[in-house]
């Protein structure tokens, strides 16, 4: 009993790893968008980063032109 459930168990993971060989094009397709995913972040980041510089900047110029301590 239990040498038939090894066996099995073992069939069941050699032939599911033999599946895992090539990428079928949904699997492409996943990868792609995941891609595209990171590079939206990498540049809502960048954008985020320059307009938070930007505000400060701007924060700075303002409290310069009126004689003033805003915090930024």
């Amino acid at each position: 009993m239990k040498k038939s459930v090894l066996l099995m168990l073992l069939a069941m993971a050699v032939f599911g790893m033999s599946g895992c060989d090539s990428d079928g094009p949904a699997e492409r397709a996943g990868e792609s968008v995941d891609s595209a995913v990171d590079s939206m972040k990498d540049k809502a980041s960048d954008v985020s980063d320059s307009l938070s510089e930007t505000v400060k900047d701007t924060c700075d110029e303002v409290g310069d032109a009126t004689d003033s301590n805003i915090d930024c």
